[in-house]
């Protein structure tokens, strides 16, 4: 498959790099002890050296784009090098560069606190929203798309369950990121929790439920 070049590795490996741009921009800015983790509150519960974080987020960013690289070419179904799977992975990389672009940004002006949790849980709740964009037409693989013992036994179950999955994956996660902004810190990390669950419980229930039928439909 020729891809569009929104999906090429060179702009998969330019949005990974954008927050090393800005690394570079806040770097004089960034403490020389900086937050490792952050608590249910937002707050910073765990410091180490700025290396050590840059040297983690550095090998991350690496890994990702290794795994988004050469999974296509480790699946044994070899139905990876679509366009849906291209997609997949632009959106879980746009997530990633923003979520390291804001850490350094709140490391180095020291906003953190609800605000850093709330944009943490919408921009999440978005990335779902986005995989079930990407998702209705991703071909029966084993590393990418609602991997059950019932989609990987049928492709007509696998094709069934993401056509179906799809909608519900962007509707949670549009209304997770909508909680995230609106409703009190307490509430909304269980609000997002229980949505991941609910698309979790869901696909594990459709994807039975068709199998179930499909099925019935060879025995019949």
């Amino acid at each position: 498959m020729k891809k569009n070049v929104l999906y090429s590795d060179w702009v998969l490996l330019a949005v990974l790099a954008l927050p090393f741009v800005m690394l570079l921009v806040l770097y004089n800015q960034l403490p020389e002890t900086v937050p490792f983790h952050y608590g249910p509150d937002g707050q910073a519960d765990q410091y180490g050296p700025k290396l050590g974080l840059i040297g983690l987020f550095g090998g991350m960013t690496v890994f990702l784009y290794l795994l988004f690289r050469f999974i296509p070419a480790l699946d044994p179904k070899q139905n990876l090098n679509t366009t849906s799977y291209y997609k997949i992975r632009l959106v879980i990389a746009v997530f990633w560069a923003v979520l390291v672009s804001f850490m350094w940004y709140a490391t180095a002006t020291g906003a953190a606190g609800e605000s850093f949790l709330t944009y943490i849980l919408a921009g999440s709740g978005l990335m779902l929203a986005g995989i079930g964009n990407a998702m209705y037409s991703i071909r029966p693989n084993y590393f990418v798309g609602i991997r059950t013992p019932w989609t990987l036994e049928s492709e007509t179950v696998w094709r069934r369950t993401h056509q179906k999955a799809a909608p519900v994956f962007v509707a949670v996660g549009l209304l997770a990121a909508v909680l995230a902004l609106l409703i009190p810190l307490p509430v909304k990390i269980w609000a997002f929790m229980g949505s991941i669950m609910l698309v979790v419980f869901w696909s594990l229930w459709y994807s039975y439920h068709a199998y179930q039928q499909e099925k019935a439909k060879r025995v019949s």
